[in-house]
């Protein structure tokens, strides 16, 4: 699993695959991502099967305590850059169970529109952040700047939008292109490229995971439904994100230009709150719960600069192993309130096993009325 998986991220990030990068990265790296995923199953398997042994009983605290103790060992193994993004996904997936778990006891209600308003949130953050404290942030940068790109400094793909459109006006009604880029000077095309770029990346992203998931089912092919059913889904992504890019332009210069031309962080948080509401056409929870996790580390990271404060050295290593508790815990004693991508991947790499502790859990979990699916 992690081979594939480093092996795909560097031939994205254009690394190429030398036997020099093989030997030097590539093998390293699956190999200690393998033992920090082989010893959490191993302590958390042995945890469980022994308080379960010397109790007698399927105690809560302790299947949550094995897979905390378990997860924040396991991670001191994985290499340090990749244990703040491993908490930051495990924290959303808690986040999100315990939510679950609170509207199932009848705690909460559900939110309407409560995917629409975290993206619309956590964007807001991450724009102001970008344009105004870009160095708080993480790999994240990248995402938005795939939607905001540079005014400053425009780059390749904006430039490459504003060029065809001079080139196609040019053929079309012979007027020359101007002597500059206009990207960075006028508001209206920054904004305008912006709808295109968006749009672009749109169907390039979803065009390209229907594409995917044809892998091993060819017969999907030859259906009209099936065509029909991921061209909505291109085009829906395709406006968002369109909506998305060139919405957070314009309204950036637009409240820039009411407020007498004062450029501050609260300006990109508007721009982005009201932009952001764009996800409503193509909402995913996965998508929101991820940039707000990104969002809060953002934040965080900018408190902790802000005081002076050194970033604490096995913070990520508690938050994951706080988070991959709750998850654990989840998956003996209410499997259901996982996000059910998460719970189809533990069982698919556990091989159908993590059920095992959840039959463990089912009788206890019976006599502390604990609220089904």
């Amino acid at each position: 699993m992690y081979g594939a998986l480093f092996l795909f991220t560097s031939l994205i990030r254009g690394k190429g695959l030398s036997p020099k990068a093989l030997l030097t990265r590539l093998l390293p790296s699956t190999f200690r991502s393998a033992a920090f995923l082989g010893t959490f199953a191993s302590l958390y398997g042995a945890g469980n099967c022994l308080h379960v042994n010397l109790l007698g009983a399927n105690l809560q605290l302790p299947y949550f305590m094995s897979a905390f103790f378990a997860a924040f060992f396991s991670i001191l193994i994985e290499a340090r850059a990749r244990r703040s993004e491993l908490m930051l996904y495990t924290c959303n997936v808690a986040a999100e169970a315990v939510f679950n778990m609170l509207v199932h006891r009848g705690w909460l209600k559900p939110i309407k529109h409560g995917v629409t308003i975290i993206f619309a949130l956590s964007w807001s953050i991450l724009l102001a952040m970008f344009r105004h404290s870009r160095e708080d942030m993480d790999s994240v940068k990248a995402a938005v700047s795939a939607m905001m790109g540079d005014e400053q400094n425009t780059d390749s793909m904006d430039k490459w939008i504003e060029k065809t459109y001079y080139k196609a006006r040019r053929a079309i009604t012979g007027q020359e292109a101007p002597a500059e880029s206009q990207v960075s000077t006028n508001p209206v095309v920054y904004s305008s490229i912006g709808v295109v770029r968006g749009f672009l990346i749109g169907c390039i992203l979803k065009g390209g995971l229907s594409l995917v998931s044809l892998a091993g089912k060819p017969h999907k092919i030859k259906k009209a439904t099936f065509w029909k059913r991921e061209s909505k889904l291109v085009m829906k992504m395709a406006f968002f994100l369109s909506i998305l890019s060139g919405g957070s332009r314009a309204l950036v210069h637009l409240i820039k230009k009411l407020r007498g031309g004062v450029d501050s962080p609260m300006n990109s948080a508007v721009a982005g709150l009201i932009a952001g509401s764009a996800s409503i056409l193509s909402g995913n929870i996965e998508v929101s719960m991820y940039l707000a996790s990104k969002a809060a580390n953002a934040l965080v990271q900018l408190a902790l600069r802000k005081a002076q404060i050194p970033t604490p050295a096995l913070g990520a290593a508690f938050m994951y192993a706080l988070a991959t508790a709750t998850i654990f815990y989840q998956s003996a004693f209410e499997p259901h309130n996982l996000r059910p991508s998460y719970w189809k991947f533990l069982v698919r790499v556990t091989n159908g096993h993590i059920h095992h502790f959840g039959v463990l859990a089912a009788d206890y979990r019976r006599e502390l009325g604990i609220p089904g699916p």
